[in-house]
């Protein structure tokens, strides 16, 4: 190949690899298309790092540090590696970019580069590293898969007529560098974009980039899980976690095993719920009913009575509404605050035990069903009876 870089034929590849597999909504569900590829299948470093360890591998030890020197050639980001007892080639991928500041955006890139270097067939080793090749073609094939990468996740001829950064970011899930380049082909580089376009394609909402209050920092929260119930992201300190929205029991992955992988799989369908602003301990910094002005200290509110500290109960709801509590609870006293967790603005039940927390018990937050209904009108028939946690 010499140093010539075959720029037409990535952005082309890119166009009839989306056709090939039947891929034609937008963002591009990186996980669904490389599950369609023979051959080719995706982990990240942690999930890697875990599979050796379980195998006995540097007797249990291997960290990511290792994964990433020994089996990405360094990379930070994400690499190829290709089975030396099968026909199998891996996708590598750095799902701790997260925990240094960088975006899913980021990573989504990282991916569709890899899945570029594939696609071409770009000729190395045992992996995509510079062994046994030259600089210059080393070269070469980033350029290529770089430019396979852009076309893959923002394919030309989706766009409308007229195009902006912010509207590439939000319909494609992409960064804003990477859509600045793209507005820049689109508007100054026409002669940069692929010669070929999809004839069949739409998209799916926007993806989530923020979630209420961000509960993994505030709180503390190690652990994470998407309810399939109510559409709703709830953080926790245990990986047994129940919904902070509907109260489902749920199944949660610890935060550094892929925060990404939620992202990808459930973004377009997070449900963003209404919630109360709190401080770090769950007392509100205003009256969540009256808006008075309140003092940290105060567990109740002077004007309206209302608790302000967003906590468990204990009190489990029910369908028999003569099996509530209906007289004065007092909510400071420990007998009467279940197990004691203290919760996020926008709980409305307690993600250790599945408890009403003390906004929910007093209806200071809108109930999930009205809300998930009022923001998706088309959809009332998912929730049915059997859907509900009680």
């Amino acid at each position: 190949m010499g140093k010539v870089i075959r720029w037409n034929l990535a952005r082309n590849k890119a166009i009839q690899t989306l056709a090939k597999f039947n891929i034609s909504i937008f963002p591009l569900e990186l996980f669904q298309l490389i599950d369609k590829i023979p051959h080719l299948e995706i982990m990240s470093y942690i999930e890697m790092c875990e599979e050796l360890s379980h195998l006995g591998y540097l007797d249990g030890k291997v960290t990511v540090a290792w994964v990433q020197e020994h089996l990405a050639d360094g990379s930070q980001d994400a690499a190829l590696l290709r089975m030396s007892n099968s026909l199998d080639t891996i996708i590598l991928y750095n799902s701790d970019l997260l925990v240094y500041g960088h975006t899913e955006q980021r990573i989504r890139y990282s991916i569709a580069h890899e899945i570029g270097h594939f696609i071409l067939k770009h000729k190395f080793q045992t992996m995509i590293a510079r062994n046994g090749i030259s600089a210059v073609v080393y070269n070469a094939f980033e350029k290529e898969a770089e430019a396979f990468a852009a076309s893959l996740l923002m394919p030309y001829g989706t766009f409308p007529s007229k195009v902006s950064v912010a509207e590439l970011r939000e319909k494609y899930d992409v960064s804003k560098k990477a859509a600045e380049i793209m507005f820049d082909a689109v508007s100054k580089q026409t002669y940069a974009l692929p010669a070929i376009r999809l004839n069949h394609y739409g998209f799916s909402h926007p993806r989530q980039y923020t979630l209420p209050s961000n509960p993994f920092s505030i709180l503390g929260f190690k652990y994470y899980a998407y309810c399939k119930n109510c559409h709703g992201l709830t953080g926790g300190n245990s990986p047994n976690l129940f919904c902070s929205y509907c109260g489902s029991k749920l199944t949660a992955l610890s935060f550094k095993y892929g925060f990404f992988k939620i992202h990808e799989e459930f973004g377009g369908s997070i449900m963003k719920y209404s919630e109360i602003k709190t401080d770090s301990s769950g007392h509100a910094v205003e009256c969540p009913q009256c808006g008075s002005e309140i003092d940290t200290t105060d567990q109740y509110c002077a004007v309206c009575g209302i608790f302000l500290i967003n906590q468990c109960t204990g009190i489990y709801e029910t369908n028999d509404p003569f099996a509530m509590p209906t007289e004065h609870i007092s909510f400071e006293q420990k007998t009467n605050s279940g197990c004691g967790r203290k919760l996020p603005g926008y709980a409305r039940y307690c993600t250790g035990c599945g408890a009403l927390s003390t906004f929910g018990f007093q209806n200071l937050l809108q109930n999930w069903q009205k809300e998930y209904m009022d923001a998706n009108p088309m959809k009332i028939a998912e929730i049915t009876d059997q859907d509900l946690p009680f």
